[in-house]
């Protein structure tokens, strides 16, 4: 509710009067009812650093803050910080628990994963400047309705491709500032593995897989579809306007060829053994199947033949039925970190 023309910001500290570390600055002889919304919209003005709303038992008592002796691990001090007209949120100390804008409340959204995208880097763009692109991708989280970040092995060549439908600069190293600027723009930035610019508002093409995502916007799926029309290797960051980050593609993470191996083994060997430890049996299983993406058809019928076996060496009256394992069609040696 707007106050003298005014959107309302402000805090309010949800917290008992008997808390440690609440430092009461003022306190009401008659406390304000939370469901007097007028009421509680005009103190709202009052509230700032020296001291905010401080709420109990659904009503506002006085003005106050929570010093650094409140011990976190008690989560008895919640606060309520409305930035804008319909938005706020909801928090514990610096964690953000729930997100609310136009009365639609959302969790918060994971931030960017800088060990992925370096991850994804080193297998797609090898001899890319690190640094630097993550500078970018940072960068780009600060736009305000959604954006993507397109880091290409061949930006100058997808950039004229693209021309039709986006705007071809020369080539420049960008820095963070500017960046911000053109992500104000509809489409996304292309930039090379050196963090040159090479053009912004890209619409990207592609074509519909089945691969998509219908619960998501049209971002996140012109992204999928881009990369699924086998562009030279490329890189792309989907910001949402609702705070989602998703670098794309999705890869399954790296692993040791001799820890597939090892799991492999030991289940094997727990299934033909005389003795059948079941607890371990189950325990070794489900490694196996946290690994299936990186199994040999070899290993596949190797390990379908002996949990057959085992089931019916131990017939139960519940059984739980699973797929057979079966090799992966995207597996390749690149997923070898040996």
């Amino acid at each position: 509710m707007p106050y003298e023309g005014r959107s309302g910001q402000g805090k309010i500290i949800i917290a008992e009067r008997s808390m440690r570390g609440l430092h009461i600055v003022l306190e009401f002889e008659v406390p304000v009812k939370l469901s007097d919304v007028r009421a509680v919209r005009k103190i709202l003005e009052a509230s700032g650093p020296s001291g905010f709303l401080l709420a109990d038992d659904g009503k506002v008592y006085g003005l106050g803050s929570v010093g650094l002796e409140y011990d976190e691990s008690s989560e008895t001090a919640f606060a309520v910080t409305i930035s804008d007209r319909g938005a706020w949120e909801l928090h514990h100390s610096a964690t953000i628990l729930l997100q609310v804008r136009d009365g639609v409340p959302r969790l918060p959204a994971p931030p960017l994963d800088p060990a992925y995208l370096e991850d994804l880097i080193a297998r797609l763009l090898p001899g890319a400047n690190v640094p630097v692109l993550l500078s970018l991708a940072y960068a780009a989280q600060e736009n305000e309705h959604g954006t993507m970040l397109v880091i290409s092995s061949s930006a100058d060549m997808e950039a004229h491709r693209l021309s039709p439908q986006a705007w071809v600069v020369k080539p420049r190293v960008i820095e963070r500032d500017l960046l911000i600027q053109l992500t104000a723009m509809d489409g996304a930035t292309l930039v090379d593995v050196h963090g040159h610019c090479h053009a912004m508002g890209v619409i990207l093409d592609g074509h519909a897989a089945g691969k998509g995502d219908p619960s998501r916007g049209s971002r996140y799926n012109n992204a999928i579809r881009y990369l699924d029309s086998n562009p030279p290797p490329a890189i792309v960051i989907v910001y949402s306007s609702d705070g989602t980050i998703d670098i794309l593609p999705r890869l399954e993470p790296r692993v040791r060829r001799c820890d597939v191996e090892s799991a492999v083994r030991r289940y094997l060997d727990l299934a033909a053994s005389d003795s059948m430890n079941i607890r371990e049996i189950v325990k070794a299983w489900d490694l196996v199947k946290s690994l299936r993406f990186y199994l040999t058809a070899e290993q596949c019928e190797h390990l379908n033949a002996a949990r057959q076996g085992v089931e019916h060496r131990n017939p139960s009256q519940i059984r739980i039925i699973e797929p057979i394992l079966a090799p992966d069609g995207a597996m390749n040696d690149s997923y070898w970190l040996d």
